[in-house]
């Protein structure tokens, strides 16, 4: 008996003990960002009782505004976990050009029972290094060229699939989008078809979309932060079971790729004899090349390993790409003088033939380009990022303790009137060269910026292509060219809604609520 009071006394004292310091460390925090301002805390739930009450169909707005009424540097308590917010370049350099503080933001952690410790994701930054360090060089443009034949192809099926929806009445063109990214990111990600445009109900399409919206879900609901109360509760449940299929069928793909590597098998998608006749090449997915270069390699990836960057690919490529093309179509639906001179551009290129995309004619897509980055301005891709402070930093002439949580507000940052004058007028020639040189290299960062950028974000020259090419960002824009060419080759595009009548879902991406009504009209070239 004595051993067991004893036995209690030391936990209650070593729990005793790391409250302490826990209360210590919180009150340090406290007294560091208190000063900065922003909205009422309460206990428990922190500064978020007025998004707990909002609805889901006007939380963007509450948000935004929440923003604009503190920012453009402000204090929140996410529960116990503690936030400065940021929207002004200098502040955002400070930040994302840091080599030390690399660890992403507490609200990551949501993700992680998916993506695991992939490059998005991951904390442990040796982790994290090794790799980058072997992901990085195993992409150049060749590869992307080969990936880019799937694009092409997808794309112009997607085409195809739009001709009985092209007799000027307005649609839902977003699902449309989604199922035809999903198609593209399995087979450059993993090498399998899973055929979304033809069987859109698939479980593992169903999977990726309501796992994403309970990350969101359990990201605003601070009572379900603790991992046993959500996964005692119903939402917890169900993202078991989407978990359960998504990591199945990956790892399913995995251990197939790895027994033809293995076998001494061709690892690479073998081709039938018509696609031989047709002049096609053999594919290469992203997996395919990580499993190259880790049998190459000392200290390699595990087969979780490989399995966490796989997913990553896949949540970071379908979503992004699906929401920009949508976004952009939006955009030039709304200005016809911006689609014309878009038209006007692919019919120079292409001359009225109807072929397949080639690399080189992507590289011509300069006007589209611009269309593009205006686009992710104005309507931001991804409207937070947000690193954990790993070491003390200063911004804004004030000590942000290590522990804190910076969040980057990119819908804010994009809208600077010190950077882009009118920042709420639609104009593609921002992004000339003569008007880029002129504003902070921090006030348009969609990807990201600095050591923990997206893969791939001004690294590499495309117009050279002995250049060595990290995938992120390169396989987005081109990815995001060739379904925009695909549509604006065949279709003129008319926008039920103005942009300043258009509502957004906040979740990992911004969402058009309701869809992204449209009408398309063919072109008569």
């Amino acid at each position: 008996m004595d051993f067991t009071y004893l036995l209690l006394f030391t936990f209650f004292t070593i729990g005793f003990v790391n409250f302490c310091k826990w209360l210590k460390d919180r009150k340090r925090i406290w007294d560091a960002i208190e000063p900065i301002g922003g909205e009422k805390w309460y206990p428990l739930i922190g500064t978020c009782l007025e998004l707990i009450k909002t609805k889901r169909k006007d939380f963007y707005d509450v948000y935004c505004a929440r923003n604009m009424k503190y920012g453009p540097f402000f204090r929140t308590w996410m529960g116990f976990i503690p936030a400065v917010h940021v929207m002004k370049p200098d502040h955002v350099e400070r930040i994302l050009s840091s080599t030390v503080n690399l660890t992403k933001g507490d609200n990551y952690r949501f993700v992680v029972p998916w993506l695991g410790e992939g490059l998005i994701t991951g904390s442990n930054h040796k982790k994290w290094r090794v790799h980058r360090k072997l992901i990085t060089p195993t992409f150049h443009f060749s590869i992307l060229d080969n990936m880019m034949e799937v694009m092409a192809e997808k794309g112009q099926f997607l085409a195809e699939q739009l001709v009985p929806k092209a007799n000027g009445q307005f649609f839902n063109i977003y699902p449309f989008l989604t199922l035809c990214e999903l198609d593209i990111i399995c087979e450059t990600a993993m090498g399998v078809e899973v055929n979304a445009m033809k069987h859109s109900q698939s479980e593992y399409v169903r999977s990726v979309y309501g796992i994403s919206d309970i990350m969101l879900y359990r990201m605003f609901h601070p009572y379900l932060h603790p991992d046993f109360v959500f996964n005692l509760s119903s939402k917890g449940r169900q993202h078991k079971k989407y978990l359960s299929i998504l990591h199945g069928f990956t790892r399913k793909v995995i251990q197939e790729r790895k027994e033809k590597l293995t076998s001494g098998r061709d690892v690479v998608q073998e081709l039938s004899e018509e696609d031989k006749l047709l002049g096609k090449k053999k594919r290469l997915a992203f997996l395919d090349l990580l499993l190259e270069a880790n049998k190459n390699s000392e200290g390699g990836l595990t087969d979780e390993d490989i399995r966490e960057e796989v997913d990553t690919f896949m949540f970071a490529g379908h979503d992004t790409s699906t929401v920009t093309v949508g976004w952009t179509l939006f955009t030039l639906s709304n200005y016809p003088e911006y689609q014309e001179k878009v038209h006007q551009e692919l019919d120079e290129i292409f001359q009225g033939e109807e072929r397949p995309i080639t690399p080189q004619d992507v590289l011509k897509m300069q006007y589209l380009d611009k269309v593009i980055k205006e686009t992710q301005r104005l309507i931001p891709v991804v409207p937070v990022i947000a690193r954990t402070l790993d070491q003390d930093l200063e911004i804004g002439g004030r000590t942000i303790p290590a522990g804190v949580m910076v969040v980057i507000h990119l819908a804010r940052l994009h809208k600077d009137p010190d950077q882009f004058p009118e920042p709420d007028r639609f104009d593609p020639e921002r992004f000339l060269p003569e008007n880029v040189s002129k504003r902070h290299p921090y006030s348009f960062v969609p990807f990201s910026a600095g050591p923990r950028n997206c893969l791939g974000r001004g690294l590499a020259n495309e117009q050279n292509a002995s250049q060595p090419c990290h995938l992120g960002q390169k396989f987005a824009l081109r990815n995001t060219k060739v379904l925009l060419a695909s549509i604006l080759r065949k279709y003129k595009v008319r926008a039920e809604k103005k942009i300043d009548e258009m509502k957004y879902n906040i979740e990992i991406v911004l969402r058009p609520q309701g869809g992204l009504s449209v009408a398309l009209e063919p072109r008569r070239r």
